[in-house]
């Protein structure tokens, strides 16, 4: 059973370095997971993904033992972090927040809890609930604009770090206000159709013709 454990531990991890979309907050403290749940080869097992966009292979972590020594340890830069049924987390028996019930990929150096809605949200170590803050509180969802946008016409950079950084015609847009710019789409209605959301937060079709923004990150 262990060892089943372990491999799947390993799959999803390998997936997860292979880097899949997830919402960014407002908040750099906070991490929005991505709605959808990646499905996992071979194993077919699924995760949500609330890691940052291109977190590091490994980094050093501390740690203190019983006689109160501390060490520093290379550790995977990213973890699968399982929740049960009582909504307790963990990776490897070190308590990572608390959560629904679900299998979850988190960036090390942060923890799993939810925001003032319930949803699922990363909090990054030292901030947030777990350590006495406040919950983290969506601003609410921009309608977007009500005339067509024709988005062939808009040139469309964005280089997802901890936030979108997007900037449309050359001119930097806030991760919050690309609504009112751009569209949002469905990702599973793309997907059907041939295209893909993988550019973060953005969507494309099978032509790789840009549609507009993944309304799962908005």
């Amino acid at each position: 059973m262990k060892v089943k454990i372990s491999l799947i531990n390993a799959m999803l991890f390998a997936a997860l370095q292979a880097g899949v979309s997830l919402t960014a907050a407002a908040d750099p403290n906070v991490r929005v997971c991505d709605t959808t749940p990646t499905p996992m080869p071979i194993l077919a097992i699924k995760h949500i993904d609330c890691s940052i966009p291109n977190s590091p292979s490994s980094v050093n972590r501390a740690y203190v033992d019983q006689n109160g020594n501390k060490t520093l340890q290379r550790v995977d830069g990213r973890r699968i972090v399982n929740c049960d049924s009582a909504g307790t987390c963990a990776h490897r028996g070190e308590f990572m927040g608390n959560a629904p019930e679900g299998i979850y990929g988190i960036t090390t150096g942060w923890y799993l809890g939810t925001d003032t809605s319930g949803a699922v949200v990363a909090y990054k170590e030292g901030t947030g609930p777990g350590y006495g803050g406040k919950r983290y509180e969506r601003q609410a969802t921009k309608s977007p604009s009500s005339s067509p946008i024709d988005v062939s016409k808009l040139e469309v950079v964005c280089m997802a770090t901890a936030v979108f950084n997007c900037s449309i015609n050359g001119q930097d847009i806030e991760d919050e206000d690309l609504p009112k710019y751009l569209p949002l789409v469905d990702k599973k209605d793309v997907k059907k159709q041939g295209g893909n959301c993988d550019s973060v937060p953005l969507c494309y079709d099978k032509n790789m013709m840009l549609l507009g923004l993944n309304k799962d990150l908005f």
